[in-house]
C-alpha cells in the first residue's frame, strides 16, 4: 500500500469513528467493534449508531469570517438565519 492510499485509509477510518462517536458515545463499544472487524467502517457504522435513550453531544457551532461563507455554504439549500449581539447563526 502505498503512502497516499494508507493517509486515504486513515482519513475514512478516522472520520467513521469520530461519527460514531457523535452518535453514541459509548467508546467501549466503539473500541470492541474496531477490535472485531479491523478497518471495517461500515461495521462500524452498522454498531455504532443513534439508538433511543442514549445521550447524544450537543452540536457546537463552527466560527466563520462573515456571512457571506455561509450563505454560500448553503446556497440552493433553505436554512434559518439568526442575529446575536455578538455575530450570526445560521
Amino acid at each position: 500500500m502505498g503512502e497516499e492510499s494508507f493517509v486515504d485509509m486513515c482519513a475514512t477510518i478516522e472520520h467513521a469513528i469520530k461519527e460514531a462517536a457523535c452518535e453514541s458515545p459509548n467508546y467501549r463499544a466503539i473500541i470492541s467493534c474496531m477490535l472485531r472487524s479491523g478497518n471495517d467502517t461500515d461495521a462500524l457504522k452498522a454498531a455504532c449508531h443513534m439508538k433511543v435513550g442514549t445521550p447524544l453531544k450537543p452540536m457546537l457551532a463552527k466560527p466563520t469570517k462573515g456571512v457571506q461563507i455561509i450563505l454560500k455554504r448553503f446556497e440552493g439549500i433553505d436554512f434559518t438565519c439568526e442575529y446575536k449581539y455578538d455575530g450570526f447563526r445560521g
